[in-house]
């Protein structure tokens, strides 16, 4: 008669790899246990580098949203984190993997190398970890992976990087305008070499030309253009290249579309120009009137006057 063994089917709820054995997994705060059933499987490569310890890699971090969880990792040594299994789907089929993904900053010092880190983790479920929303920190000496989960030495591309960014996963390389990428292997596989060069080069009636400098771009540009306006009459503009046109005395400066306009509010009549050729001109009408008056009283005097001497002429006639 066969006999059931009941301890047979709990024996794996005793176990925390990929994590040691003899770990706690429980957080800092002493309020979550990592269960055993979110992590079952993970490994991370790391460049082969002097003086890093294996052993002292250990998960430092679990935040847990509602559709989420993030596993940080972390080594004893470096008192930083190293990267993340990140957007672990809570809902996710059995046995889903996740990509290792490196920490923003860039690591410093000797163990710099780590900051190249690669790795996956294969998750059985993350649903019970959704009853635990929150970030939930722990120390090297309760969750450190399991030495045997880490090795040393990079395979073919793991990374692209760019500035101080790392980028995994399906990465393109375009061609931009200007920009050619040609490429050159040599060897067979698995010990082929390839080259990615990128060039860039302007095109057109003044040939392709090979960029390697600002001096080079320069060059180019005066080549096709001509040389920069650098100074008016001797003036260098300010550092933002501008040249500053201000007005003196009366001449004003303003800015319309596309231009300048250039005025002089002082030459302008005070007033409306209308009001003032009307009064203008009643002035002018006034002067000829009185003109006319003072004319008119002339030509009496005179009158009076000569008729007063043709009087005296006679009286001096009749005394003789």
């Amino acid at each position: 008669m066969a006999q059931v063994f009941q301890e047979f089917c709990d024996e794996n709820m005793h176990r925390n790899f990929p994590l040691t054995d003899d770990a706690s997994v429980t957080d800092t705060t002493g309020a979550l246990t990592i269960p055993t059933n979110l992590m079952v499987d993970m490994y991370l490569c790391i460049p082969n580098t002097a003086g890093v310890d294996l052993s002292r890699f250990y998960v430092s971090n679990i935040t847990v949203r509602q559709f989420f969880v993030d596993i940080t990792l972390g080594h004893a040594d470096l008192g930083a984190v190293i990267g993340t299994f990140r957007n672990i789907t809570v809902g996710a089929t059995l046995h889903t993997s996740y990509d290792f993904i490196p920490a923003e900053v860039e690591i410093s010092g000797d163990l710099n190398p780590i900051y190249y880190a690669t790795g996956q983790v294969t998750i059985g479920s993350a649903e019970s970890m959704a009853q635990h929303p929150g970030s939930w920190s722990f120390v090297f000496a309760e969750t450190p992976v399991s030495v045997t989960r880490v090795s040393e030495g990079l395979m073919n591309v793991q990374h692209i990087q760019a500035d101080d960014r790392l980028f995994t996963g399906l990465v393109t390389l375009k061609e931009g305008n200007n920009v050619t990428l040609s490429v050159e292997t040599t060897g067979t596989a698995p010990d082929a070499d390839t080259t990615i060069t990128m060039a860039a080069s302007l095109t057109g009636d003044v040939g392709a030309l090979d960029l390697q400098s600002d001096n080079d771009v320069l060059t180019a540009l005066i080549s096709r253009y001509g040389p920069p306006v650098q100074t008016i009459n001797g003036i260098r503009p300010n550092s933002s290249m501008d040249f500053l046109i201000q007005g003196a005395d009366c001449t004003k400066v303003q800015a319309v579309d596309n231009g300048l306009t250039f005025s002089n509010p002082c030459a302008r009549p005070c007033g409306e120009e209308s009001a003032e050729m009307s009064r203008a001109l009643e002035d002018v009408g006034n002067l000829d009137l009185r003109y006319a008056s003072l004319r008119e009283f002339i030509e009496g005097v005179a009158t009076e006057l000569n008729a007063n001497i043709q009087r005296m002429i006679s009286l001096g006639a009749a005394e003789q």
